[in-house]
């Protein structure tokens, strides 16, 4: 009898154990979520210029001195000086498709790497 107490005692403990261990997992990813927003914070600006997709295909594309925007996320990015989009240099011609489609494709679920491509400057007006 003895022995069968302890084991439930020491089965109640396991118990609470993996539950402070499934909390803590939580914590520790709501932890970098919180991380990753504050990082985020840092790389907006205060104030948003819209941007429909028009323009950047026509007004900001980087052609004839004109700075190159693209957008993901509903974020619209300069990448004018990013040495895999300065100049008309990105690959996305060859595969015919445009530089804004690829790079909506190629950020779409990443937003910090988007803003190390260029700093926020806007957001997108999807349609």
């Amino acid at each position: 009898m003895h022995i069968h107490h302890n084991l439930t005692h020491l089965k109640e403990e396991i118990s609470q154990i993996e539950e402070l261990l499934a909390e803590l997992k939580d914590y520790s990813l709501l932890t970098l979520f919180l991380d990753e927003l504050n990082y985020l914070k840092t790389k907006l600006p205060t104030s948003y210029r819209i941007f429909t997709k028009e323009e950047l295909l026509y007004d900001y594309n980087g052609q004839n001195g004109k700075p190159l925007y693209l957008a993901t996320c509903n974020y619209v990015f300069d990448v004018t000086h990013h040495p895999l989009w300065h100049l008309g240099a990105y690959p996305t011609l060859q595969l015919g498709i445009s530089p804004l489609d690829y790079f909506q494709l190629y950020y779409q679920n990443d937003l910090k790497a988007a803003t190390e491509a260029g700093p926020i400057i806007g957001k997108f007006l999807t349609h």
